[in-house]
């Protein structure tokens, strides 16, 4: 019983130092990968903040569309321009190749146009971005689109096919993240919103979300669980042990209360019966 006591009086200072431990265990992991956690916090960051202030600045460019009109024709058409050169690298390339194998079909060969952009394109496009991406601000909702954008199609299908089903629940739970509402009595009903270049813009500007809200954690779970797994595991050991302890002096002072109890049922039968 005093060996118990002592355990007892010990449980303290255990947690402490098993928590402390597991902390230490958490921060050397951590320094190991110090430079990745910190590239993607930086780019995280970074990124939302370009993305707040490129929301700011919008209404500055829709007051000098003529400038921003002239230097979105002119990185376009440099990049037209390279991409067009690059057609052609590979085309002579594929030229050389064909005087080595012969029977080989001519390839296909065209530059891609670029059409120079007006002033009103440039004031609609800037506008639906003003409007269109302070709605995907947070990861679920850029998620959401882009699942649903892209696995609509395949899985809306299988979910509304599945309704009158036993199996509409489980699949819905499944694949509902995927999918836009569906009605099986209606044949329209899996068809996608109309979507827009601006709300894929929108989703890719918002890519610091995504850093911050699903690649640092990802990159955090396996610096974190195995110390906290491990601190956990012998925490409830310990909890487990005192439990059982408790179980068994509450045992041991049953047993003395119903020893003591009869004892005394005892002499009080004896005196009645031997006054």
């Amino acid at each position: 019983m005093v060996a118990e006591k002592k355990h007892d009086d010990d449980l303290l200072p255990q947690f402490i130092a098993l928590w402390s431990t597991a902390a230490l265990s958490i921060i050397r992991s951590v320094k190991r990968s110090w430079l990745v956690l910190l590239v993607c916090i930086g780019l995280g960051l970074q990124a939302v903040v370009v993305r707040a202030c490129f929301l700011r600045i919008i209404p500055v460019l829709q007051h000098h569309l003529e400038i921003v009109t002239v230097i979105v024709d002119t990185l376009t058409t440099i990049f037209v321009t390279m991409e067009n050169a690059m057609i052609l690298i590979i085309d002579v390339v594929k030229d050389v190749i064909r005087l080595f194998v012969h029977n080989r079909k001519k390839p296909s060969f065209h530059f891609h146009a670029y059409n120079l952009l007006s002033t009103a394109e440039v004031a609609n496009g800037l506008t639906n971005l003003a409007v269109t991406c302070p709605k995907f601000n947070t990861m679920p909702k850029i998620m959401s689109f882009v699942t649903k954008q892209t696995f609509n199609k395949y899985t809306c299908p299988i979910i509304r096919a599945m309704q009158p089903t036993v199996l509409h629940k489980v699949i819905k739970s499944a694949l509902g993240w995927t999918s836009y509402p569906s009605d099986m009595y209606q044949s329209s009903s899996c068809s996608e919103p109309p979507e827009t270049e601006e709300m894929w813009i929108c989703s890719g500007i918002g890519i610091g979300y995504i850093l911050l809200e699903v690649a640092l954690p990802l990159l955090l779970v396996p610096l974190l669980l195995p110390a906290l797994a491990k601190a956990a595991f012998k925490t409830t050991a310990i909890i487990y042990k005192v439990a059982q302890s408790s179980l068994n002096d509450v045992g041991l002072a049953y047993h003395a209360a119903v020893r003591l109890c009869s004892t005394l049922f005892e002499k009080a039968d004896d005196f009645v019966m031997d006054p």
